[in-house]
């Protein structure tokens, strides 16, 4: 009974071995792994794989025909792809292993220890998904940035066809500068009868003293 729920991961083997191939496939399908395998012998053929397909994780045995660990991670690093890459080998000393961490790899174990294999693939599966929800989010919070600034862009040159308050009115508003006398409307005679008086009346404006406001 599988340990965990069936999932589908495309995974790319450097391994010039078929039995140790189908091993490697066995265990991680015992682990409650749909697995999609594309084996390849060397570092040039993974190159091209990662190029060309998509993978979820690379295995690789430390010694190939003709190259080797190393060469296989220099291959994953340059292509820039972040996903788990574990090497799995029976011949890999610690000092070698431990290069190949500092070179990149996400893990190591030896090939007669198997059982450890489906734990660090779920581990690292894990910590690649984390970073790439990292990187989502850092992707949205740079596009809302980006939105704002282009607001208060916009706002700005909206601001810059608006006249400058004057002065005068500046001082008005901040209680520096008195106010104009208030303007109201008086009646004013604007023609007179016979006998000298006024007959009619127009409306003129006059200044209010402050006092009276």
């Amino acid at each position: 009974m599988p340990l965990i729920a069936s999932r589908t991961i495309r995974l790319l083997l450097v391994e010039d071995s078929l039995a140790d191939a189908l091993l490697i496939e066995r265990e991680i399908q015992r682990g409650g792994f749909d697995v999609t395998v594309t084996r390849v012998k060397n570092a040039t053929e993974m190159g091209a794989e990662l190029a060309d397909h998509i993978f979820d994780l690379v295995i690789s045995d430390h010694t190939l025909p003709g190259s080797g660990s190393e060469e296989t991670l220099a291959a994953y690093c340059e292509s820039g792809i972040d996903i788990p890459f574990l090497i799995v080998s029976g011949t890999i000393g610690e000092t070698a292993a431990v290069a190949a961490m500092r070179a990149g790899a996400s893990d190591y174990l030896l090939k007669d220890q198997l059982s450890r294999l489906v734990p660090v693939i779920e581990r690292e599966l894990k910590r690649a998904g984390q970073r790439k929800a990292g990187r989502a989010m850092k992707a949205q919070l740079a596009g809302a940035e980006a939105d704002s600034l282009l607001e208060a862009t916009q706002r700005a040159r909206v601001f810059e066809g608006v006249p400058p308050i004057s002065t005068a009115m500046r001082g008005v508003l901040d209680g520096t500068e008195p106010a104009r006398p208030a303007l109201r409307a008086r009646p004013r005679p604007w023609g007179r009868d016979t006998g000298g008086r006024a007959c009619g009346e127009r409306w003129t404006w006059c200044s209010l003293p402050r006092h009276a406001l």
